[in-house]
Order: structure tokens, then C-alpha cells, then sequence
């Protein structure tokens, strides 16, 4: 039997899907691992019923948490500088009577809040230049782009784009920025002025850049259960599509791995708690763009990084509850550890906090995971 289980969130970039989720209170101390704990009148679904390998589906262990750093905001994204270690988190609070915004800025040393930037503007994502340490940060309710400078920590200028900017990436090879929103755009990290507009289909949603090729990938969700979903590949000296992957599923978030220069892309799935949700993590070719492994995952995976240090791969899976069949089962959130070499899960660490967006320090390795799950706003940081 299926059933879906999504509800939607107003941010002011328009309505997001989310799924409801079912989480145990957060446990107390920096270093407690937080697991899902099924009452007796709960059920929690074996390896099978959840849509996950019963063979090779390792137990908690693994990497630890080795902080907790509080926020006063729902953390949306994190962003982290190659040159200071430094973490960005745009962040926002919404309630029936008001709307606060801002980004956090934590040292990768000390794992501690050290500044905060007020944006009014929703911010959405933020990416940082490895050329030149600037923050560009996504403000999807005014279209537009802010530029942070990485010693200052000021805003330097606003880049004015087309539509709601969803995502946002910097190439490591020519500085060009990313953005994507009704299509992407594309701005010079030297000028910071638009040079290029590049048409989708449909609307952008998350977008990375090969460290390796300098070619980008965007990932296009539909909306229409005619149309199939996809990922553009942008030739990054060109600025031209060069091709365009089917992946009907509902991928959400994208990753290009330094190491082998492979593609992650999570797919949130249909919705259904059936046999045909088809949740999972696609791992693409960098070379051929042709479908290396699919991974499934009935979790619900969000969002996706790479360790640019191991190749190691981490994915945020949100979890949630539902009645199917009469009872109550939980599929775990938490955060799961895929080698780059072999493509398999290696470790999970359980969070029941509802970890949503990921990101890898290439400075020490260690992982930062944004939660947030009934008030509860944290960033985690996990031993890379």
C-alpha cells in the first residue's frame, strides 16, 4: 500500500516541498549519535519493506559527531571557504506574523558562531570562490545575488539575476559563478556582471561544477508527471548545453567528486511508499554522462557533498513517518557514508533532527550537516 507523505513549507522563493517527519527528542551532548526509537505501537519497517538492501546495510557506526554548534534559524545551506575553513550558513525563521533571515558564520577551528550577516532577502544557498574567497549567496525572494567578501565578511555588491536563484556554484577553473534560477546564469568572478543566460526547460534546481572538466551540472525538475525530469551538462568554456540526462525521480541536490570526477545526484522519489518510489543516489560518468550505479536509498535523500581530501560521499537522508498497511512505521533519518571507490554505503550516522543540507571543509575534512526538526536548529559537525 502506498502513501505519500510530503507537506509544504512557504519561504519566500515560493512554496518547497518537504516531507513530514517523525524524530525522537535530540539527545544531550555534542559527541550522542541520535537514533529513531519505535514505540510499541510503532513499527519500524526491516531493510526490505523500507526499500533498502537487506545485505550490506551497515549499522551505526563509523564517523562520530564531534560538535554541536546552535543556531537561532533554520538552517537552509552551507557553503565552506577552501582558504579560511570558515562555514556559511544562510538561515531563516518563519512564523504566521514575521520573517527573519540571515547568514551564520562559524570558524572551521573552533566550530563556533563568530559573525551573522542580516538578509532580509531569503536567503536560499551560498557558494564560495576558491579563487578569490568571495561568498556568493543565493536570495531566491528578491532574484538577485549577494557578494561577501571572504576577509571582510561585508557585502561587496548585488548581482541582479532573472528569478528566484535555487542554487548557486563557483568553477574552480575560470572563477565563473553559477546561478541557477529560471535557467542559470552565468557571472564572471572578475566582474561580477552577467555574461551569459542559459535556457531550461524548466526551472533550475541544483547545480555543481567538475573540479576536473569545468563542465556544470544543473539538475531541471518538471513538475509534471508527463514530463521527465533531467540534468543539463553546460560546457564550461562555452557556456553551451552539450546534454541532457533523463532522471524522472526528482533529483534534488548534485555533486561532482574531485577525486574521480564522478557525478552524485540524490533523487527524492515519487512519494509513494511502494516498491516504485524509486529513491535512490545516481552515480553519472564525468566522461560519457551514462549511468555508472543507482543506489537506493527509501529514506529520503536531500542533498549530497564529496570529500575533496577521500572521495568519501555523504548524504543527507531526511527520514519520516507513515501509516502503510494500518501501522505506523519510521524510515530513519541520518546521514550516510558511500566510498568513492566502490560506490557502496560504508557507515550511517543515525540523526533524528532531520539533516537537510551538507557540506565538506576541503581545509580539515570534516563534515557539516544542517538539521532542523521542530525548532531544533543545529549544524553538526562530523569527523571526516
Amino acid at each position: 500500500m502506498a502513501c505519500s507523505v510530503f507537506r509544504s513549507v512557504l519561504s519566500p522563493s515560493g512554496w518547497r516541498s518537504r516531507p513530514v517527519r517523525f524524530g525522537a527528542p535530540a539527545a544531550v551532548g555534542a559527541l550522542a549519535l541520535l537514533a529513531l526509537t519505535a514505540p510499541s505501537a510503532m513499527a519500524t519497517p526491516s531493510a526490505a519493506a523500507a526499500g533498502t538492501p537487506a545485505a550490506g546495510t551497515p549499522a551505526a557506526s563509523g564517523p562520530k559527531v564531534v560538535a554541536t554548534i546552535a543556531l537561532s534559524l533554520e538552517p537552509l545551506a552551507v557553503a565552506i571557504s577552501p582558504r579560511t575553513g570558515t562555514v556559511y550558513v544562510p538561515s531563516e525563521l518563519v512564523s504566521r506574523d514575521s520573517f527573519t533571515s540571515g547568514i551564520a558564520m562559524i570558524s572551521g577551528s573552533t566550530n563556533k558562531v563568530i559573525a551573522s550577516i542580516t538578509d532580509q532577502k531569503g536567503p536560499f544557498a551560498a557558494a564560495v570562490s576558491p579563487r578569490n574567497g568571495d561568498i556568493y549567496v543565493a536570495n531566491g525572494g528578491a532574484s538577485d545575488l549577494w557578494v561577501i567578501s571572504g576577509k571582510t565578511g561585508k557585502v561587496i555588491t548585488t548581482i541582479p539575476v532573472k528569478g528566484g536563484v535555487a542554487a548557486v556554484a563557483v568553477s574552480p577553473l575560470n572563477g565563473d559563478i553559477y546561478a541557477a534560477d529560471d535557467g542559470v546564469s552565468v557571472i564572471s568572478g572578475t566582474t561580477n556582471k552577467v555574461i551569459a543566460v542559459i535556457k531550461e526547460r524548466h526551472p533550475a534546481g541544483a547545480v555543481a561544477v567538475s573540479p576536473r572538466t569545468g563542465d556544470v551540472y544543473v539538475t531541471e525538475v518538471a513538475g509534471n508527471p508527463s514530463e521527465a525530469d533531467s540534468i543539463s551538462v553546460i560546457n564550461g568554456k562555452t557556456d553551451k548545453i552539450i546534454d541532457t540526462i533523463a532522471d524522472r525521480y526528482n533529483p534534488t541536490s548534485i555533486a561532482v567528486s574531485p577525486v574521480t570526477g564522478e557525478v552524485y545526484i540524490t533523487n527524492y522519489g515519487t512519494g509513494d511508499l511502494g516498491a516504485g518510489d524509486h529513491a535512490s543516489v545516481l552515480v553519472l560518468s564525468g566522461r560519457t554522462g551514462k549511468t555508472i550505479t543507482d543506489i537506493p536509498d527509501a529514506n529520503l535523500p536531500d542533498a549530497v557533498a564529496v570529500s575533496p581530501r577521500t572521495g568519501a560521499v555523504y548524504v543527507t537522508d531526511q527520514g519520516f513517518g507513515a501509516t502503510v498497511g494500518g501501522v505506523f512505521k519510521i524510515w530513519p533519518g541520518g546521514v550516510k557514508v558511500i566510498g568513492g571507490r566502490t560506490n557502496k554505503v560504508t557507515a550511517t550516522v543515525p540523526d533524528a533532527d532531520s539533516p537537510d543540507a551538507i557540506a565538506v571543509s576541503p581545509r580539515s575534512g570534516d563534515v557539516y550537516v544542517a538539521n532542523s526538526l521542530d525548532g531544533d536548529f543545529t549544524v553538526w559537525v562530523i569527523a571526516g
